[in-house]
């Protein structure tokens, strides 16, 4: 499906819908996952989950990072967090990441299993940068969606890459439909 010119968001979110009229083709495209990348600028972030939500109404789930990010800080508790940061550094960090990887996909697989929703969107993966990669996400839900689960990527398509927030930091996929 790609397109001779940079696609504009409503071009985006028109490829999307069209994949997701067809969710059990996805496997096929995504060696195995229903993950779908949309790819907008960063100031698109929020137009796009807004146009899901309004197109998709009481179809429409979402996944945001940011809140599973905030609710994984309380849990371990901030002036903890601040403590052990200082006192392990990068050990620490490693784990921390992991607990929040853990965390969006334990809710991408719950909320990817309610039958009456046709999308589910991740939004807010910018949160991410630095702490997780979206690879370990998309390997650890490939294969056991119900439902197709929309990714609202903040950066550039560049070949077969992902450039995070114009350029900060490069990721490929290789298990998703990136659009």
């Amino acid at each position: 499906m790609p397109l001779r010119h940079e696609a504009t968001l409503k071009e985006k979110l028109s490829q999307v819908k069209e994949l997701l009229k067809k969710p059990d083709s996805l496997p096929a495209m995504t060696e195995g996952s229903k993950v779908i990348i949309i790819v907008v600028s960063p100031k698109e972030e929020t137009k796009a989950v807004d146009e899901f939500r309004k197109t998709y109404k009481e179809d429409f789930l979402s996944v945001n990072c940011a809140k599973k990010m905030i609710e994984t800080a309380n849990d371990y508790g901030y002036e903890q967090l601040r403590e052990d940061l200082k006192f392990f550094g990068n050990s620490l960090l490693a784990d921390f990441s992991r607990e929040i990887r853990d965390k969006i996909v334990d809710e991408i697989l719950q909320t990817c299993g309610v039958t009456n929703s046709k999308i589910v969107v991740l939004h807010r993966v910018g949160i991410l940068n630095g702490i997780t990669r979206l690879n370990p996400i998309i390997e650890a839900v490939a294969g056991k969606l119900k439902n197709p689960l929309v990714i609202v990527y903040p950066g550039k398509l560049k070949g077969n890459t992902l450039t995070f927030l114009n350029s900060r930091h490069d990721t490929s996929i290789y298990r998703a439909v990136i659009v």
